[in-house]
Formats: structure tokens, sequence, C-alpha cells
């Protein structure tokens, strides 16, 4: 299975955040200014109602599932399943409904699947086995009542145990 701390890390730089002594540093993409880690469950609900909006749009990671792919003991690999989701909060004030987010992020979720095939090709250890014929860019309207954007899935190898 992908290594957490590995893919956390990976993601969390591709958004605006802060580093460890609190500084706000500039993410590889632009517009893209949070990042979250996730489980399905109602907290998570919560989470994304109390960013503020200079945290918006916000990526969130809900974590991965992993299935083995082996027959071979000498040769084991897994097959990742991830899911990312871009966020941002609906406006109905200023008529900014869902597919009006969905179309100011649409940018956002291009640029990281760019970043993301570029990184690809430039040897990032951990996207070396992406799948890119995997990618599954969904939209995503209300969320958690409030919310819009696009949600990204794929899947990748990994070698070894």
């Amino acid at each position: 299975m992908v290594n957490l701390r590995d893919l956390i890390e990976y993601f969390t730089n591709l958004a605006d955040h802060d580093d460890t002594e609190g500084n706000r540093v500039a993410g590889r993409i632009e517009g893209l200014h949070g990042f979250t880690v996730d489980t399905v469950d109602a907290e998570a609900g919560k989470k994304y109602q109390g960013l503020k909006r200079e945290q918006l749009p916000v990526l969130g990671l809900l974590l991965p599932s992993a299935q083995s792919n082996s027959e071979n003991v000498d040769a084991v690999t897994e097959r990742n399943f991830l899911v990312l989701v871009l966020l941002d909060k609906c406006d109905p004030q200023r008529k900014k409904d869902a597919v009006q987010t969905c179309i100011e992020t649409q940018p956002i979720i291009e640029a990281i699947k760019r970043q993301m095939i570029d990184d690809k090709a430039e040897g990032c250890h951990m996207l070396d086995r992406l799948d890119i014929a995997s990618f599954t860019t969904m939209p995503e309207t209300s969320v958690y009542s409030s919310l819009a954007g696009w949600s990204l899935g794929m899947s990748f190898d990994t070698v070894g145990l």
C-alpha cells in the first residue's frame, strides 16, 4: 500500500499551507488554498463547514484503499485506489451556485491532474506507477449542504508490502 506520510506530504505541497514555524507557504497549484485528509464520516462535514474563506478552495484526500494484484510471492504488488475532492463554498447571495462553483474550480482540478502527470514524467517515486488512464473526474454538488467542486479518482500500483 502507498506510504500515507509520503502521500500526505505530496498533496500538502500542492496547496497553500503553513510550515512548521506557522508561516504561510505558497503551494504548487495556483488558487488551491488548503489541504485536508479525511475519512468518510459525520466529522468530515463539520471540518469542511468550519474552514475559513482564505482556506478555500480546499483539496481533500480520502484515505486510499488497496487490493493485492499479485499471484507471485516474489513480486508482490498492490493496486491503490485514491479519491481527491476539491471543494469550495457556494454562495447563493452572490449568485455562486453549485454550477458556478464547478466552473470556477475546474481549472484547479485540471492543474492538479497536469501536475501529477508532470511529476510522474519527472520520476516522482510515489507516482511512477500512476495509471493516468484511471483518472475519473466527477462534479460534486451540494456536498455538506453548501460546498461544490470536483472529485478525482485514480489508481496506481505499489511494489512490496
